[in-house]
Parts: structure tokens; C-alpha cells; sequence
């Protein structure tokens, strides 16, 4: 009798391990491995940074680049107020830098090096988004500015049906205020011909309709005062 047991207590171990691996009777499975798409690497400049030269290039000088810096969006044009604004001069490994950018729309490119982003002048914004850089020698130099604001915007939300005198229905709309997030790069390129010049420009983000599109050639970013 315990031998009995004995052998169905086997049987049963047996039929529980093969439920936990079963064997492939009519062919063979095969897991191939899993082909994840490869993130190309980032175009970096091969021009090294040169900090002395890039010293060198904001040295003081008798000349002044000023404008006013703002941004677009939803036919609206907005002002850079109190904020920051770098100018970096253009040496050769940021002028392959911004090249790269150019070429490189659709692929990723290294972001600034540490370096070059230190050797630089900086201002800030008045409440009307004017800023202005004295004392420059003549060169090429990257003006750059993040902005970064709430848009206060405005919709009309359902709010239900009733009947009117006519007999028929009557839709009700309530005014809902809300804020879209919005940040967006001021960049611009500005060269200095000679010494005690004064150079007035516009701060703006980058492409025909960032730029504010038609409305951007008649409310653009121009200095006054």
C-alpha cells in the first residue's frame, strides 16, 4: 500500500513539473533578441575652444550693440522684461558650433561647452525688454536669451442648452482664463565693422512665423527712446 502511495505521490510531483516547464512536442521556440533603435551621437565642433582668444575678443572697447528683446505668439507680440542677456564672442569653435546647428536640423548636436558659455558679457532687461552692451571692440558676437513667461489666454467652455421664446434651443458658453507655459530661445548674430559704433537690433526667437510671421514685420522689436 505505501508502496502505492509511493508511486502516485511520483507521478504526481512528475505531472506538476512538467506543468511548470512543458516540453515542445511539435517544433521549437526561438526569442530573438529585441532591436532597439541606436541614438546616433551628438556633432560636436573639432575645433577646440580657445578661451584666450575668446578673452581677447570682449576686451573693452568704444563701441555699443543695444535693441529690445521679445517673442511671438498668438499674434501677439511679447517683451523680454527684467531678464537676462548673454553675449558670447564668436570664436572659431562657437562659429562651428552655430554652423553644426544650421546643417544639423534633424540630428542631435552637443550642447555649448561649459568653457565657452563662461567667456561672455551680460545685462538684463528693462520692463520694456531694452538692453544694451557698452564698451565693445568690433568682432562678430551671439546675443542669446531664454524666455521663459505664462500666456494668459481665454476660452469659451460649454456650459449647457435651454429654450428659448422661439421654441428652440439656446447653447450657453462660460469665459474659463487659463495659462499656457511657454519658453522660447532669443538668439541673433550681430557683427561690430568698426570701433564707436552703435549697433540697434532685434531680440527675437528664430523662423519666419516665430518671428511673428507678417505681424512681426509690423510690430517688430525696435528700439525706442
Amino acid at each position: 500500500m505505501r508502496k502505492n502511495l509511493a508511486a502516485v505521490s511520483a507521478v504526481a510531483v512528475c505531472l506538476s513539473i512538467g506543468g511548470l516547464f512543458p516540453h515542445t512536442t511539435f517544433g521549437q521556440v526561438r526569442v530573438e533578441p529585441v532591436q532597439r533603435p541606436t541614438t546616433p551621437e551628438p556633432a560636436t565642433p573639432a575645433t577646440p575652444f580657445d578661451r584666450t582668444a575668446a578673452l581677447q575678443a570682449i576686451e573693452r572697447g568704444n563701441s555699443t550693440i543695444r535693441g529690445i528683446a521679445c517673442t511671438y505668439h498668438d499674434n501677439y507680440k511679447f517683451p523680454m522684461a527684467n531678464k537676462h542677456v548673454y553675449l558670447l564672442p564668436v570664436t572659431s569653435y562657437l562659429d562651428e558650433w552655430l554652423q553644426l546647428r544650421k546643417k544639423s536640423r534633424n540630428k542631435p548636436v552637443a550642447g555649448l561647452l561649459k568653457e565657452a558659455f563662461e567667456v561672455r558679457v551680460e545685462t538684463s532687461t528693462d520692463d520694456k525688454g531694452h538692453f544694451q552692451f557698452p564698451n565693445m571692440k568690433p568682432g562678430r558676437y551671439y546675443l542669446m536669451a531664454l524666455m521663459s513667461f505664462n500666456q494668459a489666454k481665454s476660452r469659451d467652455v460649454y456650459a449647457g442648452s435651454g429654450y428659448n421664446s422661439m421654441g428652440g434651443t439656446t447653447a450657453y458658453f462660460d469665459r474659463q482664463d487659463y495659462t499656457v507655459g511657454r519658453s522660447d530661445l532669443l538668439e541673433r548674430l550681430v557683427e561690430v565693422k568698426r570701433d564707436g559704433q552703435t549697433i540697434t537690433v532685434p531680440l527675437r526667437n528664430s523662423g519666419f512665423w516665430n518671428k511673428g510671421g507678417l505681424l512681426g514685420k509690423m510690430l517688430p522689436c525696435i528700439w525706442s527712446g
